[in-house]
């Protein structure tokens, strides 16, 4: 009963969404903060063109990889947790960088391993947890202009993030882009944990307990 009254409001209120897309851009925002600190903190640290590509290579092998199974196995665990969990790896992931990077200084090795973990955390899983997410939360009628809106949203939050790095990195260096970038995540976290569920899954949820156990495990 609760579920179909939630589903009402927000299919008559598509403003409900907006919060999905401002936090989305600023994930966004971090993700091209993150680009930077790959290919800058690559060629600084080898002066090697060739290791930005494969630093390049290691996120994009992942998905190429991965993403065919993520996309079926996303499917067996509820969608907005599910997206949850992943987002708060993918932060707990860059602050551990931040911390590494700061206490260590820069390293090629760590680059890699970081670039390799990006590929398949946030590239091969996230985004077929995501697409999940969005075909079973949201109202037919409506995945059209919400994907839309959250393209637009991701390409002004990538530039401005990409333009912004390039200032940021004089005073922060690598550990603190790692920390911007995990910092990006959080708030898409909570706008997924909050919004309504008003599409096919709108059907009654696990409890967040037991749909959070299932995720981690």
């Amino acid at each position: 009963m609760a579920s179909s009254a939630e589903a009402t409001a927000a299919s008559d209120n598509p403003s409900a969404l907006r919060p999905l897309v401002a936090t989305f851009s600023v994930q966004a925002f971090g993700w091209g903060v993150l680009l930077l600190v790959f290919r800058y903190g690559s060629y600084s640290a080898a002066n090697s063109a060739f290791d930005v590509a494969a630093i390049g290579a290691c996120i994009a092998a992942p998905s190429l990889i991965l993403m065919p199974l993520s996309a079926r196995i996303v499917h067996r665990f509820p969608p907005r947790q599910l997206n949850v969990v992943v987002l708060l790896i993918d932060f707990v992931l860059y602050v551990a960088l931040a911390a590494y990077t700061a206490a260590f200084g820069e390293s090629l090795a760590l680059l890699f391993v970081a670039a390799g973990l990006t590929g398949v955390l946030f590239v091969a899983i996230t985004v077929p947890a995501w697409r999940n997410l969005i075909r079973v939360a949201v109202p037919a009628e409506q995945i059209s202009q919400l994907n839309s809106r959250l393209i637009s949203g991701k390409s002004i939050g990538q530039v401005v993030g990409v333009l912004a790095s390039g200032v940021l990195y004089q005073f922060v260096g690598d550990a603190g882009l790692f920390l911007i970038t995990a910092l990006c995540i959080l708030p898409l976290a909570w706008a997924i944990a909050r919004m309504p569920i008003t599409g096919a899954g709108s059907i009654p949820e696990p409890s967040a307990r037991s749909s959070l156990g299932t995720a981690l495990r």
